[in-house]
């Protein structure tokens, strides 16, 4: 990966008396054990001994707690440890090293110092994909050193992928909002459809007991105990037997009329 060349150039040590101020003299809380630590911790490193370097680091560290040199040098030798030795970032060594970088990075000692903690925290919150933070941290690099080519050409990567990051997170953005609208459309066509399905089945209820009804109404009785069925049924046999009445009397007439029989309704 292209940005990999720029993160390489941040591992450089501060080394020899230099570590300590911008005018090449230890500064007044440095001790002779601290500077001692160091340049023995620096020497391990130099030769990729980064565990037995870490160590040498710790003791200039017990020996002046406030030493941003032994800070800043603790960091990188962790970062090799861990960053730079599988592209890994999990764990509590990067932890450190992070908590080491943003004590040294406000060093009022040596500016050089203090760039190159920004410069590193650039890279492991890029290799982390903060890319936010890692452009905070580049430009912090810069205010103090302009003039510093890697540190520029970071920071135009990581603004790339700050910007791809952004993008893409709006896009996920707009899918899962499409997603709920989606899903609350489905809801509310369900609930229309239930609501369908439950008025289609009030009103067949409402129909069977309207049926029912009149059912009941047809074999309840009338006054007197006769129910309409029934009523209707005798009005029925009554309208038959008057009929058949009528045609036996006819009947009967005609039998008459052809025996010659005079009717009257006069005596002789």
């Amino acid at each position: 990966m292209k940005h990999i060349k720029y993160l390489i150039l941040a591992l450089s040590l501060t080394t020899g008396t230099d570590a300590f101020s911008v005018d090449v003299k230890p500064h007044a809380a440095t001790t002779q054990k601290e500077l001692d630590y160091i340049l023995e911790g620096n020497k391990l490193y130099n030769q990729q001994r980064y565990a037995q370097a870490e160590q040498m680091y710790r003791k200039a560290l017990e020996s002046a707690p406030a030493s941003d040199a032994a800070k800043y040098n603790l960091a990188a030798a962790l970062m090799h440890q861990t960053v730079y030795a599988d592209g890994k970032t999990e764990g509590k060594p990067i932890d450190e090293a992070k908590a080491l970088l943003n004590q040294s990075s406000h060093s009022n000692t040596d500016k050089g110092i203090a760039e190159k903690s920004y410069y590193n925290l650039g890279n492991i919150n890029f290799l982390e994909k903060n890319f936010a933070g890692a452009v905070d941290a580049y430009k912090n690099a810069l205010r103090i050193n302009p003039e510093n080519e890697a540190t520029r050409q970071n920071l135009m990567l990581a603004l790339k992928e700050l910007e791809k990051q952004q993008q893409n997170q709006n896009n996920q953005n707009q899918d899962q909002n499409k997603d709920q609208d989606k899903d609350k459309d489905k809801d509310q066509n369900k609930d229309n459809k239930d609501q369908k399905e439950n008025q289609d089945n009030k009103d067949n209820q409402n129909q069977d007991q309207n049926n029912q009804n009149q059912q009941q109404q047809q074999q309840q009785p009338r006054q007197g105990g006769i129910s309409d069925a029934n009523a209707e049924k005798i009005l029925k046999t009554m309208e038959n037997e008057e009929a058949m009445t009528r045609k036996r009397v006819e009947g009967q007439k005609s039998k008459e009329k052809k025996a010659g029989v005079r009717i009257t309704d006069k005596p002789w």
